[in-house]
């Protein structure tokens, strides 16, 4: 899964990489980060709606799956993980941030308040 900002674009090479080598690999475009959203509509979607998103997913491929995720992916692969139990043989996390209750991403983005606050 793609960071914030990106969709599956950034991940295809590598899962070309891994199908020519006898893996099911597929990159997938979160919810808002597709091409040609309107800014009001990227503003409505929210990291449950991803959450859900993915979940739906991989509920649909019927096996389980290693998660790949960098960046803002790693919240959504963890709770989709903790969601959805041993349909998620594994996840691996590249550059990523892990989800710590009662705390927002952004809580440890910046080393000032002022820096969270644009990154908003």
């Amino acid at each position: 899964m793609p960071g914030a900002w990106s969709g599956a674009s950034v991940w295809e090479p590598t899962a070309s990489i891994l199908r020519g080598r006898g893996f099911e690999a597929q990159a997938v475009t979160l919810l808002g980060l597709e091409t040609g959203q309107a800014h009001s509509s990227i503003a409505e979607v929210h990291l449950e709606d991803h959450v859900n998103q993915l979940a739906t997913y991989i509920q649909r491929m019927g096996a389980p799956v290693v998660l790949v995720s960098h960046s803002y992916s790693s919240m959504v692969t963890a709770q989709v993980a903790d969601r959805l139990g041993d349909q998620v043989a594994g996840l691996v996390h590249f550059g990523g941030f892990m989800p710590t209750d009662g705390r927002s991403l952004l809580y440890g983005w910046g080393d000032s308040e002022s820096a969270r606050n644009q990154e908003r």
